[in-house]
């Protein structure tokens, strides 16, 4: 199976043969994908968010600082990703 995508001209295109047309994506489409990325950021981010707090309440140096895990943290919690 052929599967491409592309942006062409500022929009998200795709096309199934590698001499198909190019074809938009539809709204309902892209919105279901915004969807989705969405919803494995916040997964991603709260796992790492409960990985620092381990590390921090560990007092673990896994190459930063003390300082470097609490200010990924608060980032995280900052943009409600934690």
């Amino acid at each position: 199976m052929y599967y491409e995508e592309q942006v062409i001209n500022g929009v998200l295109c795709y096309r199934t043969s590698p001499d198909g047309a190019w074809r938009q994506f539809s709204q309902k489409e892209l919105t279901a994908t915004v969807v989705k990325l969405t919803e494995l950021l916040d997964e991603q981010s709260t796992e790492l968010a409960n990985v620092l707090e381990v590390a921090i309440a560990r007092g673990e140096q896994l190459g930063y600082s003390d300082d470097d895990y609490r200010e990924r943290l608060a980032a995280l919690q900052k943009y409600g990703r934690a």
